[in-house]
Parts: structure tokens; C-alpha cells; sequence
């Protein structure tokens, strides 16, 4: 194995991706509980969607990249 870092990517990438925006939401949701305020949701949310989609689009281009250039 000579790219460990970018085969777990590719395993494990979008799972990542799912579960830390899930978990910046529950963040979020704890933090506008705990500061009673929707600013701090709608924020956080947005904010999530952000984190996630961007996980998303970072490991599917290491996957092309992997794919595309690495041997097997």
C-alpha cells in the first residue's frame, strides 16, 4: 500500500463527510439550545450543509484522482 492516507479517503470518505455534518449540526442545535437563539441555528445549519457538501466534493475528487493516476 503506497498511499495509505489516500486510500482510506477513498474507503471511507464520504462516511466522513455524512457523519461531521451531522455532528457540526448536533453541535449546532446543543449551541442555539443552550444560547437561545435561531441566528445560531440557521447559521450552524447552513454552515453544516457547507462542511458536508465540501467533504463530499474534496473526496470524490481524491477518489478520480486515485483512480485515474494511481496504479493498482
Amino acid at each position: 500500500m503506497t498511499y495509505p492516507f489516500i486510500r482510506f479517503i477513498c474507503k471511507y470518505g464520504r462516511a466522513l463527510s455524512l457523519w461531521s455534518a451531522v455532528l457540526s449540526f448536533l453541535a449546532t442545535l446543543f449551541v442555539s439550545y443552550q444560547g437561545h437563539s435561531y441566528a445560531w441555528l440557521i447559521g450552524g445549519s447552513v454552515g453544516s450543509l457547507v462542511l458536508g457538501a465540501t467533504l463530499r466534493l474534496v473526496s470524490e475528487i481524491v477518489e478520480v484522482v486515485a483512480d485515474a493516476l494511481l496504479p493498482r
